[in-house]
């Protein structure tokens, strides 16, 4: 049973202890399995929700994995890129939607709630859903196994509520954390209103800092 049928078993788990998820349960997690366990470093992306105002059921590992648009794909396309090959600079990214999506599929997507939202999330209930979520969240990255988590949170409470583990700072101030072997950075959202340029340089000087790097 490869990673995605075992994530699956816990789906089916997960939708049937809330009723309320019925016919709207998202899917996420290892977006390509093959390209995912041959990764030089296994990453996984926490977000929030998908976007989804009709509150339907799909897959989002299977959208990824055959569709590439938006900043949200194309932020985590030249992050894991950095991340795979030591932060060339970001001008030498290949480009190309074909090759970006190549660095996407290497990845895993987990949002915290499982439903479909709005483009801007209600905090309060993102919250609330990491709450009654906790078990099969954590379940479930156990299941993917990363060996870093970016976690795109915001500023909440849901970092420390989730890991239960004393962060620290790192030397640019994100929320760091070693939890069972994973290293965990509480950073932006791939879909933040920031440059790309500045999202890809803090996150070179956060995973290549000395405390990240001594988790």
């Amino acid at each position: 049973m490869n990673s995605r049928q075992e994530l699956e078993k816990l789906f089916t788990t997960w939708e049937s202890t809330f009723p309320e998820h019925s016919g709207k349960f998202i899917r996420d997690g290892i977006i390509n399995d093959e390209l995912y366990q041959t990764a030089k470093v296994k990453i996984c992306f926490l977000t929030k929700e998908p976007n989804d105002e009709k509150q339907q059921t799909w897959n989002l590992s299977d959208t990824l994995n055959t569709e590439f648009k938006g900043i949200f794909s194309i932020r985590i396309a030249e992050w894991s890129y950095g991340i795979q090959n030591n932060f060339p600079p970001i001008e030498s990214i290949p480009a190309t939607p074909e090759q970006l999506q190549h660095w996407l599929k290497k990845t895993a997507v987990v949002n915290v709630k499982k439903t479909g939202g709005r483009s801007s999330s209600d905090m309060a209930e993102i919250v609330k859903h990491a709450q009654q979520n906790k078990q099969y969240l954590l379940e479930q990255i156990r299941l993917i196994k990363p060996d870093i988590l970016i976690a795109g949170v915001g500023k909440t409470k849901i970092f420390e509520h989730l890991f239960d583990v004393k962060s620290i700072k790192s030397e640019d101030k994100f929320d760091i954390v070693k939890w069972e072997g994973i290293k965990v950075i509480n950073f932006y959202h791939p879909s933040c209103r920031i440059s790309p340029s500045k999202s890809y340089s803090l996150l070179q000087n956060a995973v290549n800092s000395e405390k990240f790097r001594n988790l």
